[in-house]
């Protein structure tokens, strides 16, 4: 089973981590496709390079920016049977690929696997976030639940794959959502809601582990700035679904009102209650924005309205 692991670059310094991690897999049957946006593709190129000598992997430049429409030009060019992704910032685990193939094969019916993702400890003290994601062994086959996904399953897009069939009944990233797009989060999500509406049965696994090994931002602005473009991005994503006609959409935008007093009332948190407010602003200001702003189109993804300069998207 060959895989196509597809890595959206921006940043030099680590993406030959990134490499170096894939072309030590005890799974043999790979191939490498590193999208780059901005103006780094030559350090990327020659990072890369060095890495992995001998044309295994496709450095390839792309103009404009966002991380769903890096991931959408690698699907396009990969030639695998499963296309898995990963970051630029990450390190997979010598048996990452293995244990992917190893999923697919024993569960032929599902057309997702999502794994681990493990963050270093901390070097700094202070403030600091860096993504995580620690899944259970769990298949989730949304047409015998219709509650939703069984306890332990999770996954985000530093850690996931799908087969090709897969890429071609759910369709491509929305390019309005994730890092680098109008909304900065939460392209992951969409995506694998529009697979569970399909029926798409999905897996998670703590044995697939990619290492986020240089995901750590430090500091309270870093940390602000990443609270902000989660609750905007998050928030759009309700605003999405409210568009879709999903009353979970409206549903989510009063429950982040909600938790925010339950922080502060219930839970008698007062110094939460800043936090709260501000992350409630800038939710409802993104599900505000994608609702004005965009409308969604016949392949389910988001569309503007006009071409009206983009709201702006720093704290005031």
């Amino acid at each position: 089973m060959k895989v196509s692991v597809c890595v959206a670059a921006t940043r030099p310094d680590t993406v030959g981590a990134t490499a170096r991690s894939i072309a030590a897999q005890t799974h043999d049957d790979w191939e490498l496709v590193v999208i780059v946006q901005g103006g780094a593709a030559a350090a990327v190129a020659e990072a890369v390079e060095r890495e992995m000598p001998g044309g295994r992997a496709r450095v390839l430049p792309q103009e404009g920016k966002g991380l769903s429409r890096a991931r959408n030009a690698a699907v396009r060019v990969a030639d695998g049977d499963v296309i898995a992704m990963t970051d630029d910032d990450c390190e997979a685990a010598p048996d990452w690929l293995a244990v992917l193939v190893d999923r697919f094969a024993s569960l032929p019916q599902a057309g997702i696997v999502g794994g681990a993702v493990v963050a270093p400890p901390a070097r700094v003290r202070g403030p600091g976030n860096c993504p995580s994601c620690h899944p259970g062994e769990v298949l989730y086959e949304p047409a015998a639940r219709p509650a939703g996904p069984p306890p332990g399953f999770g996954w985000i897009g530093a850690n996931f794959a799908f087969r090709r069939s897969t890429a071609e009944l759910v369709g491509e990233f929305d390019e309005l959502l994730g890092a680098g797009a109008h909304f900065p989060v939460a392209e992951e999500i969409d995506f694998m809601r529009r697979a569970e509406a399909l029926g798409v049965s999905m897996a998670t696994t703590p044995k697939a582990v990619v290492h986020h090994t240089y995901g750590w931002r430090h500091g309270v602005r870093a940390v602000w700035r990443l609270q902000r473009n989660y609750a905007r991005g998050n928030g759009a994503y309700a605003g999405k679904l409210t568009l879709l006609g999903d009353p979970g959409g409206a549903e989510d935008l009063a429950t982040m009102r909600h938790l925010t007093m339950v922080d502060w009332i219930e839970r008698r948190r007062p110094v939460a209650l800043p936090a709260g407010i501000r992350r409630y602003h800038h939710f409802a200001a993104g599900y505000r924005d994608c609702l004005q702003g965009f409308c969604v189109d016949d392949r389910g993804l988001l569309q503007r309205r006009s071409r009206q300069p983009e709201l702006q998207q720093a704290d005031r």
